[in-house]
């Protein structure tokens, strides 16, 4: 499952820390121009937070969100969330907070289409609103079509509902993207991590309460697959002791725990990468730093296995990740990475680059605009312009609200690749089978000219019979026909091909190569698997999610 997932940004008590901290000596590469640039007015604290990766607007391209939490366009520090269109930047949504010191803004997340109008939505988090008490917080959530409000709701007293929002993928099933939220001062500190369904705003799992001190949820990822089961796992943070945290992994489905990390002194950014060894189970990743180092590391989704450390001496002093999607036409995912260096009192370096998820070659890297005590943000962005390769959404602003503020800015840029990338996405959703099973479409290799690629069907009834449909894109509901919850996503007027599963559920292709064909660049082919599953319905066939393999040079 290709994970898209947003990072934590760095707020104003954090900020203040840059000032205390060594030059960072990694000797990146300069700024290029980027796709676009939103310049903000005077102490608006652009850069509060910002997520990418959904299309807002409806034009087939994903768009941005961006909070500003000290915003005062609409009253005195009533903050404002911008939609821009990913393309251009031009405004698509402005709304506001509805009082002082609110916050709103303070975190954003896009969701996805939750009310079926083929628009995304986009959730707020206003962690100072006092409606509930004082710093009791406020979640709202607004229509991607029309800015309308869909869903509002107040936190208790002091425990600032809306700190941290993350879009956690469609984990119940329903077809309705779904919500998890970080609230690391309920309960005095203690914290709270809840999996919200799209559908009803009820949770999905009894929600994870920390221990006094633990400020769980502080930092929190979504939306991927770590488990292999085709449901969207998460990742929280929680404080163990004043030198020792532990980063938790938890299974979509049960809520079961996958496994932890640590310690992890002072969490700072995770994120979903995406499947990179293409074995069914996304690898994760997460930022974190000691009193004297900073590191960024990967792990291995189906072992926990360290994939990639970085450290930097004396120390790195504050470093952001993000699952950005393919970014090099390699079809595998990378991570992106924004890092601030040579902190003072009178700025800071922040650069962004990324990680190649093939090998961890760094790509190029870019100079932000600078402010004094940096608040940042950096995000996906999604292939915003459709040339085939992911951007990245970054901001810089303004932390600490007792100085004077520049008006902070926000990019979104690419990484200056070219050509035409083969790519594989996942489409649609797979329908349960009568174990609970969720078959998966996937594939190794790459779709270019002149290369193999095997495709595989992972989660079917271990020794069933499966068909593979290579077909044209579509999408067809299937449950007027018997197969309840199903979706044809390939039509089967073109290649198909029968395949038995194996012991474990799998079956697979074998090496098939894309011909030579430079007519063929840029073609869409769509992939599914139709397996036998006698119990499941009344035809006893399922259907597993779609896959679109776009091929490249």
């Amino acid at each position: 499952m290709l994970s898209l997932s947003k990072s934590r940004r760095i707020d104003g008590p954090l900020a203040l820390r840059l000032g205390l901290l060594l030059p960072l000596l990694c000797g990146l590469g300069r700024a290029q121009t980027p796709l676009w640039t939103l310049s903000g007015t005077t102490n608006e604290r652009l850069a509060s937070d910002a997520d990418g990766g959904f299309d807002v607007d409806g034009d087939g391209l994903p768009d941005v969100v961006a909070g500003s939490s000290n915003s005062s366009i609409a009253g005195t520090t009533f903050g404002t969330v911008r939609v821009l269109k990913g393309s251009t930047g031009a405004l698509i949504h402005i709304v506001h907070g509805a009082s002082t010191g609110c916050g709103f803004g303070a975190s954003v997340a896009l969701l996805g289409d939750i009310n079926g109008d083929g628009r995304a939505e986009f959730a707020v988090g206003s962690p100072t609103d006092a409606v509930g008490g004082v710093n009791a917080g406020a979640l709202y959530v607004y229509s991607g079509l029309d800015a309308s409000l869909l869903y509002a709701r107040q936190g208790a007293a002091g425990e600032r509902l809306g700190t941290e929002l993350s879009a956690a993928g469609d984990v119940d099933l329903d077809g309705i993207p779904d919500l998890l939220l970080g609230i690391p001062n309920a309960g005095g500190g203690a914290g709270r991590v809840e999996l919200l369904s799209g559908a009803s705003w009820a949770s999905i799992l009894p929600a994870f309460v920390g221990a006094s001190g633990a400020e769980l949820g502080r930092v929190i990822a979504a939306g991927g697959d770590i488990d292999g089961d085709g449901v969207p796992d998460f990742i929280f943070y929680r404080k163990l002791t004043s030198t020792t945290g532990q980063m938790a992994l938890h299974s979509g489905r049960s809520g079961a725990l996958i496994r932890t990390h640590g310690p992890a002194y002072y969490a700072l950014s995770a994120c979903i990468l995406g499947d990179l060894d293409q074995d069914g189970r996304d690898e994760y990743a997460y930022t974190r730093q000691t009193l004297t180092l900073g590191y960024i590391e990967a792990f291995d989704g189906a072992s926990g296995a360290t994939l990639f450390v970085r450290s930097v001496l004396p120390t790195d002093p504050i470093a952001l990740i993000a699952g950005l999607g393919d970014v090099n036409g390699d079809c595998i995912p990378d991570l992106g990475a924004m890092i601030l260096s040579q902190p003072s009192l009178s700025g800071a370096v922040v650069t962004a680059t990324a990680f190649s998820g093939s090998d961890f070659a760094q790509l190029p890297a870019y100079v932000l605009p600078n402010s004094i005590h940096p608040l940042v943000a950096y995000s996906r962005a999604g292939d915003v312009d459709g040339d085939g390769y992911a951007e990245f959404v970054a901001a810089s602003g303004q932390g600490v609200l007792s100085l004077p503020s520049p008006p902070g800015h926000l990019r979104v840029q690419d990484f200056g690749f070219s050509g035409t990338p083969p790519r594989i996405r996942n489409v649609g959703a797979a329908c349960p089978g009568s174990a609970g099973n969720l078959a998966l479409a996937a594939a190794l290799g790459c779709p270019k000219l002149g290369q193999s690629l095997t495709l595989l069907c992972r989660n079917a009834l271990p020794g069933a019979s499966t068909v593979l449909n290579l077909g044209a894109p579509t999408s067809v509901a299937l449950s007027p026909f018997g197969l309840t919850g199903c979706w044809l996503s390939a039509t089967t007027d073109g290649f198909n091909l029968f395949l038995p599963a194996d012991g474990s559920g799998t079956a697979s292709s074998g090496p098939l190569t894309v011909p030579v064909d430079p007519s063929a660049l840029g073609a869409t082919l769509a992939v599914q698997f139709v397996c036998v599953d006698p119990s499941a319905n009344a035809v006893g066939l399922v259907t597993s999610r779609g896959l679109e393999l776009v091929i490249g040079s």
